[in-house]
């Protein structure tokens, strides 16, 4: 497994492109505290712009190809926090509850786990959060970034 350092390492000439193309600034660098952020420069300012941007998506989506199961926790968390403006670590948590959920109660589809998200007095009161149209996002995002196995349609 890779790290998320070794993924911006070997991304550095994508990361530049998009950074030229859709900022129309410089790359400079990263910081990788609390997650990645690409650091630019448009004009005479410097800017950080989180990994989870979607103009950086490329590299998110082979970062989640190559992490570990927690560094894929961490950043999902963080890019539905950037979607839904809830704080990570209430994501990170109702992440957790999603997957013991599903294996404690042999939970096979998507939908069926959305329903128990909202419903569960374990998860109910993240879930309610984030919404239905949240939870049911998050759950297909994390089915797509191999955090659940089970089918996204519920079939």
């Amino acid at each position: 497994m890779e790290t998320i350092e070794e993924v911006l390492k070997g991304s550095i000439g994508t990361i530049r492109s998009i950074v030229g193309s859709v900022f129309h600034g410089d790359y400079i660098g990263y910081r990788l505290d609390p997650i990645p952020f690409i650091i630019i420069r448009v004009g005479d300012s410097l800017t950080e712009v989180p990994i989870t941007n979607p103009a950086f998506k490329p590299i998110l989506e082979k970062a989640y190809r190559v992490l570990e199961d927690y560094e894929r926790r961490r950043l999902l968390a963080y890019e539905a926090s950037g979607i839904f403006k809830i704080q990570p670590y209430i994501i990170q948590l109702l992440i957790l509850d999603a997957i013991q959920l599903s294996k404690l109660l042999g939970i096979r589809d998507a939908n069926t786990l959305v329903k128990t998200l909202l419903e569960h007095p374990l998860s109910r009161e993240r879930a309610t959060l984030l919404t239905k149209q949240g939870v049911e996002w998050l759950v297909r995002r994390m089915i797509n970034v191999g955090l659940l196995n089970m089918p996204e349609d519920g079939s």
